[in-house]
């Protein structure tokens, strides 16, 4: 009998036809695509449907039953929680990191328009371009100044023209662009510091105290200050005339409830998440009602980005990446089952569940001993299937991933599933690749100019450029910081009461990730980690659908009528 295995998961589809008259199933055909629509949905039951047809004339079969699991959805999210405010009394800061600043040095003075005639009467000035006038303009201006006499200190621009404007000018003074003009010229005084590495005299609130001329009560907010711009090569820094009037922000929106009645609000449920399928309903910021839960894992990307000594404004971290598992509801159980029969005209069987299909598929790996420890990253969820004990099914996995890399550098989620994979490159050249390792590589094709600087990961269309302002040391570091939080913590918690001390095979998608046997050995003391090799030649991320063909031959499935 020809048999197809289907696996709806959260991310992707995956479906293996095999003839169930060997034993164990011998594989005929398989193939793997994007889910379409929500998991457990009609919409992605049907979509398959359309895929197995595809593959079944492709290898030309004719499928005569199809086997699915119990579908579970999973919704991975990033969620953004504004800075608290901060009481830094009448210090502000006008501009800092920017990626185009030019000129070197340290300046404190005055801020005056470049229209204003100038001042030469000793007087340290910082000149504000009040409009972006065209570099040439500017220049010229601020020529005017030079030639007369003034003590330029520093020069503040509205565009991005730092660079064209800074190589005009007779002296070399911090050129910083991108800046409020209007609240530039509202300071009574300015300071202004580029570096060629990291900034010094704005890092040093004492130094910063005395140059802007704050008294003693006022260090603790040069501290705060300071402590915003280390690690940054630029910084203007300003003494508005009055206090500065804080916004109200409010960073502890949300909330999850747990089995025990208790509550926390999202931001403590990321730092303390519980144990697995501790948590019963969450309300989210904005939502005046609660939705009820299965499981829930969240990761407070503000402390990974600490964890990681991450240099200010590199990545923007003040977001919560939370993973929902969906109440299970009855028609999870049957629903897609028979949307397949009605599509398809065969007789459709379901399994207990994903999890026990993951093992039977895993354990077909060759070499597999009968007591290992099958672990399913998948896109939405995290499957620990033990020989011994019941599984273990909780939220979050390898979409709560992709989400918080999409949010930490501000790319795409497609792109982010390409750049979270594997080890990254930064492009010093067309033909140049610096490696995590430090090693050049070169490239045979070159690559577009305005790539160059940036790093940058295999793509599916070549070299995939993502980020330009951090090293690649640097990204290598948050990026097992944050595999860590996402993936290795989320293992630890839901394999609490398990033994570990076995063989471990991973399946799933992100068991590809080249750096997650190391994070499972991290989360799983004492285990031998290894990727699984389904039916000996089909890979990893066949487990599951590789599986429901087994429990079917075995007799390990039911009719759905």
């Amino acid at each position: 009998m020809i048999v197809a295995g289907i696996d709806i998961g959260n991310s992707t589809t995956e479906i293996v036809i095999v003839d169930s008259a060997s034993t164990p199933p011998r594989p005929i055909a398989w193939d793997r695509v994007p889910t379409r629509g929500r998991k457990g949905s009609a919409d992605a039951a049907a979509a398959s449907a359309v895929v197995l047809r595809r593959l079944a004339r492709r290898a030309d079969v004719l499928v005569q039953r199809v086997v699915i699991a119990p579908q579970h959805a999973v919704d991975s999210s990033t969620l953004l929680l504004p800075d608290p405010p901060r009481d830094t009394g009448r210090l502000q800061i006008l501009g800092a990191g920017r990626s185009t600043p030019a000129g070197v040095g340290f300046g404190v003075g005055r801020p005056v328009a470049i229209e204003d005639d100038p001042i030469t009467d000793g007087t340290s000035v910082i000149l504000v371009a009040r409009d972006p006038r065209g570099y040439r303009v500017t220049s010229e201006r601020i020529h005017v100044w030079f030639e007369a006499g003034a003590d330029v200190a520093g020069i503040l621009l509205a565009g991005d023209e730092a660079v064209l404007v800074s190589n005009r000018l007779p002296s070399r003074v911090p050129v910083i662009d991108q800046v409020d003009p209007l609240l530039a010229l509202s300071m009574i005084l300015v300071a202004v510091e580029v570096s060629g590495s990291s900034l010094r005299e704005l890092t040093d609130p004492v130094r910063l105290a005395a140059l802007l001329g704050l008294d003693p009560e006022e260090h603790p907010t040069a501290e705060i200050i300071s402590e915003q711009l280390r690690g940054l090569r630029d910084a203007a820094v300003a003494i508005s005339p009055h206090r500065v009037v804080l916004a109200a922000t409010d960073r502890t929106g949300g909330q999850v409830r747990f089995n025990d009645g208790s509550a926390r609000t999202l931001l403590e449920f990321s730092r303390m998440p519980g144990p697995a399928r501790y948590a019963r309903s969450i309300r989210l910021p904005g939502s005046g009602s609660e939705q009820v839960i299965t499981d829930s894992w969240a990761v407070d990307l503000d402390t990974v980005t600490d964890s990681a000594a991450m240099r200010p404004q590199a990545v923007d971290g003040r977001a919560i990446a939370l993973a929902t598992l969906t109440e299970y509801r009855e028609d999870f159980i049957d629903g897609p089952a028979r949307t397949l029969a009605a599509h398809l005209a065969v007789q459709v069987t379901r399994v207990a569940t994903e999890s026990r299909a993951a093992r039977v598929g895993a354990l077909t790996t060759p070499a597999a001993r009968p007591g290992a420890l099958i672990l399913d990253l998948g896109g939405g969820t995290i499957d620990v299937a033990p020989a011994d004990s019941a599984e273990v099914v909780v939220a979050g996995a390898g979409d709560l991933l992709t989400a918080a890399v999409a949010h930490l550098l501000d790319i795409p989620r497609g792109a982010a599933e390409w750049v979270k994979r594997e080890p990254s490159a930064r492009l010093d050249g067309p033909h140049v690749l610096v490696g995590e390792d430090g090693v050049r590589r070169f490239v045979d094709v070159p690559v577009p100019s305005d790539a160059v600087g940036a790093l940058v990961v295999p793509g599916p269309a070549g070299l995939l450029p993502f980020h330009s302002r951090l090293a690649p040391g640097e990204w290598r570091m948050l990026r097992q910081h944050l595999k860590r939080a996402v993936i290795s913590d989320n293992v630890s918690r839901a394999a609490t009461d398990i033994a570990t001390d076995v063989d471990v095979l991973l399946v799933g998608g992100p068991a590809g990730d080249v750096e997650l046997l190391d994070m499972v050995v991290r989360a799983l003391p004492g285990c031998v980690p290894g990727r699984a090799d389904v039916a000996g030649e089909l890979g990893h991320r066949w487990a599951v659908a590789y599986g429901l063909t087994v429990l079917d031959q075995l007799g390990e499935s039911s009719v759905i009528s």
